[in-house]
């Protein structure tokens, strides 16, 4: 199945053509494929299939089409193509574009092995071991059912290996996940939720390294219950000792407000809800611009997009697994839950046109 590989506006994602005849790109949400880049018209070019595979042609466009950096009116695409759209990319892959050779007349039978014999004179003894040639063995079926075994055993262990490598994948990117989290945020609360989303049949390093992890910042999570008032009478000092006035405090209205933006935004994020987690440091921005924790909040907001588009990759991963399993529903409820939590128009936009996709293979 041919497939785009689109890297556009800092989003990547796979668009299958599957058995479209025409294939439209541009600015326009009615093209099948859509290029945020402003150098993009709104119906840029197309790609057409036709007797000698898919041709890319341009439709008139303000700023043209180019293939692997040349540029280009009318193209027939081949595997590795590449197709520029201002600042835009879509490498075109075609599993199909080879074909194979004609098939060869299979050679003739092996020549039989002839036999040999020799005949004594008559009167004469015949002497053993004089017979030659005769019939072939065939292989050992011991020797071929030895190799059988060897190779479903080494099937299994790359099996078990990739299982095992997947697992520790994504037990690895919960915890980087949490780890972003304290080293940006001082967020301990948000980092073990995070935690929790390393697989319970992970690697026994990755477990080790989450449970190490989730035990010392739960130590840094000081209940309410712990703080204990010092009695005035033994914490009065001496009349000879002066009584030190009290420290102003260290942070002024608008960096309690961002802590308070902080809190709310962590359990947002452990949620996957960004957009809502967006909205509330846009809110602080609104009230708080010109102060030296509004340069603060927008790094925030920085990180919620990296920590949205890692989130999407991972589930758009997921997805793609499902629907070539033929899991096609399950498929579907992974971007309905994208669309439902993550609350952010790119992202989308991208989840219901994989919606539409999966509906497409489900019904060929």
């Amino acid at each position: 199945m041919a497939t785009l590989q689109v890297r556009d506006s800092g989003l990547t994602f796979d668009f299958y053509v599957g058995d479209r005849m025409k294939v439209t790109i541009g600015r326009n949400d009615t093209c099948d494929v859509t290029i945020e880049d402003e150098q993009a018209s709104r119906v840029h070019c197309e790609i057409t299939r036709g007797e000698e595979g898919f041709v890319l042609a341009d439709l008139g466009s303000s700023n043209g089409t180019h293939v692997n950096g040349r540029p280009a009116k009318r193209h027939a695409l081949r595997s590795g193509d590449t197709i520029g759209i201002g600042k835009a990319t879509l490498k075109f892959d075609d599993p199909n574009e080879a074909v194979r050779p004609p098939a060869l007349a299979p050679p003739p039978g092996p020549t039989p092995t002839p036999v040999v014999r020799w005949t004594a004179p008559e009167g004469e003894p015949r002497p053993p071991g004089r017979r030659l040639g005769g019939r072939r063995r065939g292989p050992d079926p011991l020797l071929v059912g030895g190799l059988g075994a060897m190779v479903l055993l080494i099937v299994a262990i790359v099996l078990v290996l990739n299982v095992r490598g997947a697992k520790a994948r994504e037990g690895g990117e919960a915890i980087a996940r949490a780890k972003a989290l304290v080293r940006d945020h001082r967020d301990y609360r948000g980092a073990i939720e995070a935690l929790r989303r390393v697989p319970s049949n992970a690697p026994d390093e990755v477990q080790r390294e989450a449970r190490s992890l989730r035990e010392e910042w739960s130590k840094r999570i000081a209940p309410a219950s712990e703080a204990v008032e010092t009695p005035a009478a033994t914490a009065a000092p001496t009349p000879a000792e002066p009584v030190a006035a009290p420290a102003p405090p260290a942070t002024d209205a608008a960096s309690r407000a961002l802590a308070e933006a902080d809190k709310s935004a962590a359990d947002l994020r452990a949620a996957n809800r960004f957009g809502d987690a967006l909205a509330l440091y846009k809110s602080f921005l609104d009230r708080h611009a010109g102060t030296p924790a509004a340069d603060e909040a927008k790094s925030r907001s920085a990180d919620i997009l990296k920590l949205a588009e890692s989130e999407w990759k991972r589930r758009h991963a997921r997805a793609g697994d499902l629907w070539r399993a033929r899991k096609f529903q399950e498929a579907r409820e992974v971007y309905l839950g994208v669309i439902e939590t993550f609350n952010l128009p790119d992202i989308t936009r991208l989840a219901q046109k994989e919606i539409q996709f999966v509906n497409d293979v489900e019904n060929q």
